[in-house]
């Protein structure tokens, strides 16, 4: 598979995900924007969030069906919950829980072997919380012997 193959296959799961798509409806009343690739000198509308940026790609040309997925997923939300002493910004839970429904959304897509290599890192720039993530992707061809059918 070609890494631009799997960067569309990669977009279209996601885009296509229904979970992702209800929680977004539920917290934002608006489905996710599912972008391959983003402008390094114009950042994100805030009426395109809540997005998922899928950032880069890079194939592993040791291991030639293993990719190496960037992802972003981001909201925009002006809510502190204040209780007390303790402060909470509710956009930093959401993109977190955004970045859980990405991950699921790859996983019951069924297309690939993932291992997610964590959570790298989050990007605050009140009201605007991202949460960012790597996924390990091997892609293989599925064979079945019985009828040599192919994917």
């Amino acid at each position: 598979m070609q890494t631009s193959q799997l960067a569309i296959k990669i977009r279209d799961i996601i885009a296509a995900d229904s979970d992702l798509a209800a929680w977004t409806h539920a917290q934002f009343s608006t489905p996710p924007e599912v972008h391959l690739g983003m402008r390094i000198d114009e950042p994100i509308p805030p009426d395109d969030y809540p997005v998922v940026v899928i950032d880069s790609i890079r194939r592993d040309y040791a291991h030639r069906d293993l990719f190496v997925v960037s992802f972003g997923c981001g909201v925009v939300n002006e809510a502190i919950e204040v209780v007390g002493n303790k402060q909470t910004y509710t956009g930093l839970l959401q993109a977190e829980d955004m970045r859980e429904l990405v991950c699921d959304a790859l996983i019951h897509g069924r297309f690939a072997r993932i291992d997610f290599a964590g959570h790298t890192g989050q990007l605050h720039f009140y009201p605007t919380f991202i949460s960012l993530f790597e996924a390990n992707i091997q892609y293989r061809k599925l064979r079945r012997r019985s009828h040599d059918l192919s994917e």
